[in-house]
């Protein structure tokens, strides 16, 4: 139980949480890879996820797509796409 005794008790005690689900870690990974001027590797999503991002997030990529740049297997943000971002990867949660 987490209380602030205890906490007062013992401050490093470290509460441990649940490890994340596959589709957390696939949302942090685009989350953070997006963040990134490199942006996210589309391959290792297929590969590690086992998800094809494309089908998977069609309505997100289709209707921002003027905000994306592909390079190779990396897709990441443009200039423009950078300064909507928080918009952009609220979606891509909340799908």
């Amino acid at each position: 139980e987490s209380t602030l005794k205890n906490y007062i008790k013992n401050p490093l005690l470290l509460i441990k949480e649940p490890p994340l689900t596959e589709q957390e870690m696939l949302e942090e990974y685009i989350f953070l890879g997006l963040r990134k001027k490199e942006g996210i590797n589309i391959s290792y999503i297929k590969k590690r996820f086992k998800t094809d991002f494309y089908s998977k997030y069609a309505k997100i990529s289709d209707k921002y797509a003027k905000y994306f740049e592909k390079n190779n297997d990396f897709l990441n943000f443009t200039s423009e796409g950078f300064l909507i971002s928080n918009i952009i990867l609220s979606e891509f949660i909340e799908a």
